[in-house]
């Protein structure tokens, strides 16, 4: 069945039509991560730190990764899913508008809390939803299963939605969100589904932020430590503290400034996002693809539910994994098949990866960078951590047993995908006759979120060792 793609043009409507209300998250670097990371796929100082035996080039040359996570756990409500939700409601509620006023309404007579938005979600979706309603004017019904976290309970209903609990299973909770619905239309309303991420207008609007990425990494040529989140402003007189801004970075912060590249390069080498159901991904890919398709995209995924990268690798949508062992309780729902089709057009990679490398990850974020995120957000740095992709055990390593060939891409790893790089980089250099000087590999991280239960993260660390 042939299924229509969301395009980059609808991200880039999306991004416009959500800016006024979503946060410019910010990317955020490193200089220790990038250290680490690099030594993760370089192991010591010998030859494979020295990329000049993957290329015909002489160059002495060594590979440096710059790393920049994009913040999302400090958008609204703590994660990603405020901007689908957002783009989905805002549109939702123009068409309900456009609609009251096509049978007779008038225009000062329409109320935005004639809409409601349902979705069933027991985690950031509902969250997410019902603070874009809110923000509108219009309403959210949110159906939880009934052993929803009283963290997310609390949450959602402190954004106002109007909760109705049923049992913890799908066909429950699909069943009593067509129940809802059907009785807020019986009393006169307009009422819209907002599905968590099967849904066109919510995988538009998570591309957004790998839009937002294209266009923040340039300021880490000149500053090195932060992306500009927001405007700069000019200070107002001449003893304004704004200054500092302007002071020009020495020693370790200069260290951190990233290599300058002109416009026959892409912005990022490589752009890593978790996957669970697909939404982001999706949409992501989709951003990044859409503006330059030299930029290799790949999922991450927890090996001990892998059902994304299984249905990659063999273009059916897979079951779930039962039980769900793994500490990333927001990457345990599976693709659909928007979502597949998607990811299937526009992802290079879907990498899994270890428990111990996914909290080995969290810890460096905790303790290095003092960012509060959730484990599934970990994912990202586990892949480089890893550097090999856990899906290809048993088929010949990264090669997937078919080096080179399109099929055998598909199991790489993340060192397996640096190292192709870096020999282009090689290449390129010196068929342009282009000056000597380390390789530097740009990564984008997506990190999903913040919301986690610390109390129950840190006896998983004590009991892996981490």
């Amino acid at each position: 069945m042939t299924m229509d793609l969301v395009s980059v043009q609808d991200v880039r409507k999306a991004l416009e039509r959500i800016s006024p209300y979503t946060h410019r998250t910010p990317l955020l670097t490193s200089q220790s991560i990038d250290e680490i990371a690099t030594s993760s796929i370089f192991p010591d100082d010998s030859d494979d730190h020295d990329p000049s035996s993957a290329s015909s080039s002489s160059s002495p040359s060594k590979v440096k990764l710059r790393i920049a996570f994009k913040a999302e756990h400090l958008q609204r409500v703590g994660a990603f899913k405020y901007r689908g939700a957002t783009n989905a409601v805002l549109v939702h509620l123009r068409q309900a508008e456009t609609e009251f006023l096509e049978k007779g309404g008038k225009k000062e007579d329409w109320d935005p809390s004639r809409l409601w938005v349902v979705t069933h979600s027991s985690g950031n979706h509902a969250a997410a939803l019902a603070c874009a309603a809110r923000t509108v004017g219009a309403r959210a019904a949110v159906v939880m299963p009934e052993n929803a976290p009283l963290t997310k309970q609390r949450a959602v209903a402190g954004y106002g939605a109007e909760i109705t609990f049923c049992k913890p299973i799908q066909k429950e909770r699909e069943s009593t969100a067509e129940r809802v619905m059907a009785e807020l239309r019986s009393k006169g309303f307009l009422v819209k589904f907002v599905h968590p991420y099967d849904e066109p207008l919510v995988i538009a609007g998570q591309g957004t932020m790998a839009l937002e990425m294209l266009e923040q990494v340039g300021s880490l040529q000149s500053k090195g430590f932060c992306s500009e989140s927001v405007r700069s402003v000019e200070p107002s007189s001449a003893g304004s503290t704004r200054g500092t801004k302007r002071a020009v970075p020495l020693g370790p912060k200069a260290q951190g400034i990233w290599q300058e590249r002109g416009e026959d390069e892409p912005a990022l080498d490589i752009l890593i996002a978790p996957v669970g159901g697909g939404g982001m991904l999706s949409g992501v890919s989709t951003a990044i693809k859409g503006t330059d398709e030299r930029i290799v995209v790949i999922g991450a995924e927890p090996e001990a539910v892998d059902d994304a990268a299984r249905s990659f690798t063999t273009n059916l949508l897979q079951p779930s994994v039962l039980p769900a062992l793994t500490v990333c309780d927001g990457l345990l729902t599976s693709l659909s098949a928007r979502t597949l089709s998607h990811i299937q057009e526009r992802v290079d990679t879907i990498s899994t990866v270890s428990e111990v490398n996914i909290l080995r990850a969290l810890r460096l974020h905790w303790e290095r960078q003092k960012q509060l995120v959730e484990p599934s957000a970990a994912v990202g740095l586990a892949t480089l951590l890893q550097a090999e992709n856990g899906l290809s055990r048993g088929r010949g390593g990264d090669s997937g047993g078919t080096v080179g060939t399109e099929e055998g891409k598909r199991f790489w790893g993340l060192r397996r995908w640096i190292e192709e790089i870096v020999r282009r980089k090689l290449d390129h250099r010196q068929l342009s006759h282009g000056s000597e000087g380390d390789v530097e590999i740009r990564i984008g991280i997506i990190w999903s979120g913040g919301n986690l239960e610390v109390e129950k993260i840190v006896p998983k660390l004590e009991a892996l060792g981490v």
